[in-house]
């Protein structure tokens, strides 16, 4: 079969999911990953046998750096050899990639925040930048759907920085609850909840012949969903497919369908369909529409300002304080504290804000650990940007270029930062043990931009439903889509914003059934 009605490019977390909702619907979907199936047994719906290596150290010199690799884990990172990056020297960036079915969710630990209106519209409150194309409104029903497959636990605060969720109970043990009293009686406008976190454990197949079936999904959230979208029987993997690039008609109005390189006979393959989603992650993406240029795209697709590639960001870490105290305790407590800086008034070196995870968790018999560690937000700034390198990988698939620094507010923010951790460890009757700084970026994997929403095509790559401004059915629904990256977690915000998508496109193939698009 060639011809589908939805081409996926990434099957991680916005892939899957778009995946299962097309498929749920009645499309056929074709998923596309570079990846491999994590185990060697057979199940219907996969075109391509599997390869099979064992990477060493010297190969995963950058992968290595991922706080998830381990001598159990390595396998499902890529080899840096392989498939190499470029970066300025005097601006290094670690980008951290797996190449599985199922993407980085097979590492991921699942933290589920929303993003709220002071993110969308954080232009309008500090005049840096560009506001999104959308209001947390037009998301809640996408974050919902999103939760109650997620099996989210969390407590609800009715914060304005982390909306409340579908939530499944969950309570503060005693020694957190100890910790929260600490930071409430110096602070008392800080909050500290609940991580709120994905049960991916609980996301498996319970029946057994799904379980023997989709064996080598069931491991993370994206196999979940594609547990799901298989059970339609409208479904198709391919992995090792390194894509190249999407095809267009010669007005470079719509997408064709994709071109990818197999990775296993290393021959060029084209399929077909009625629409695209990218949802390759960040920089992929970012790199599969500058190599999609044609004579009508002559600088990549919807790149006719030249915005494609600019305004990557991704958030400040590393930035952490770990303190000890005599006592004990049963179990991990994981924390939250949201953003208290630049709210009700108050202003601080540095616009946006950050927010503070951590874990209180036994260190021996005798002696109670408190490890706190931040996200912050990064500004999109156009230097900050993805081009394509010089050269291509193993499979002659070009290779980017990232180039990004942060600026003087990220420094700034992370001088506060290392203050505030210290602040609220000691308040909490913790001895401090050790600091650490801020990171080289990347090393927080939750980048985001390079093609961004927005609501004027002179200034942006996509339209508010994710839909590129001039190949009308191709969709960015992964973190490539953010005008700015707030200080939240973003993969739950990448799932809303698909499901967001997927609906427009289903309402479109209702409008349209035979050729969707063509009238736009």
């Amino acid at each position: 079969m060639n011809g589908f009605d939805a081409i996926v490019v990434g099957s991680g977390a916005t892939g899957s999911w778009a995946t299962k909702l097309l498929s749920e619907n009645g499309l056929t979907v074709l998923v596309l990953d570079c990846g491999n199936i994590p185990d060697n047994t057979d199940i219907a719906g996969y075109d391509l046998p599997l390869v099979q290596r064992e990477p060493g150290d010297e190969r995963q010199l950058t992968q290595s750096q991922c706080c998830a690799f381990s001598p159990s884990t390595r396998h499902l990172f890529v080899d840096d050899i392989e498939q190499p990056y470029d970066t300025p020297v005097d601006k290094p960036f670690t980008w951290i990639r797996t190449r599985v079915i199922g993407g980085r969710t097979a590492l991921w630990f699942g933290t589920a925040l929303r993003m709220s209106d002071r993110q969308f519209s954080a232009a309008s409150l500090d005049g840096f930048g560009v506001n999104w194309p959308i209001r947390y409104e037009d998301l809640r029903p996408h974050y919902e759907l999103a939760e109650r497959f997620l099996r989210v636990t969390g407590i609800e605060e009715k914060l304005e920085e982390i909306p409340d969720g579908i939530f499944l109970p969950v309570t503060l043990p005693a020694v957190a609850r100890v910790f929260q009293q600490a930071v409430h009686k110096h602070w008392p406008d800080r909050v500290v909840t609940a991580l709120r976190r994905a049960r991916i454990a609980e996301l498996t197949p319970l029946d057994a012949s799904e379980r023997e079936r989709n064996a080598r999904l069931s491991a993370c959230s994206g196999g979940a969903a594609l547990c799901a979208a298989d059970s339609t029987g409208r479904m198709t993997v391919r992995s090792n497919a390194r894509v190249l690039q999407v095809m267009t008609n010669d007005a470079g109005s719509r997408a064709e369908g994709v071109v990818y390189i197999d990775g296993l006979t290393g021959k060029e393959v084209e399929v077909h369909g009625k629409v695209v989603i990218l949802c390759a992650s960040t920089i992929e993406t970012t790199r599969i529409m500058l190599s999609s240029a044609t004579r009508a795209h002559p600088n990549g697709l919807g790149n006719s300002h030249g915005i494609l590639g600019q305004y990557l960001m991704d958030h400040t870490s590393g930035v952490g304080v770990v303190g000890y105290r005599l006592g004990s305790c049963q179990n991990n407590s994981e924390l939250y504290i949201p953003n208290f800086r630049n709210r009700a008034g108050s202003k601080s070196q540095f616009i946006r804000g950050y927010g503070i995870q951590g874990s209180i968790r036994p260190f021996n018999d005798q002696t109670i650990e408190c490890a706190l560690g931040c996200f912050g937000e990064v500004l999109p700034r156009a230097e900050n940007q993805v081009r394509l390198g010089n050269r291509n990988d193993k499979w002659g698939v070009p290779v980017p270029q990232v180039t990004y620094a942060y600026s003087d507010n990220e420094f700034e923010m992370a001088n506060d930062q290392a203050t505030e951790l210290a602040r609220i460890v000691e308040c909490s009757g913790f001895d401090i043990g050790h600091r650490q700084g801020l990171g080289v970026p990347g090393g927080s994997i939750h980048e985001v931009g390079g093609a961004r929403m927005g609501l004027d095509p002179k200034t942006s790559v996509l339209n508010s439903h994710n839909q590129c401004w001039r190949v009308h059915n191709l969709f960015v629904t992964d973190g490539a889509a953010f005008p700015t990256a707030g200080f939240q977690n973003p993969t739950l915000t990448m799932m809303a914003l698909t499901g967001r998508a997927c609906d427009y496109i289903l309402q479109e193939f209702k409008r349209e059934s035979t050729r969707p698009f063509i009238s736009k």
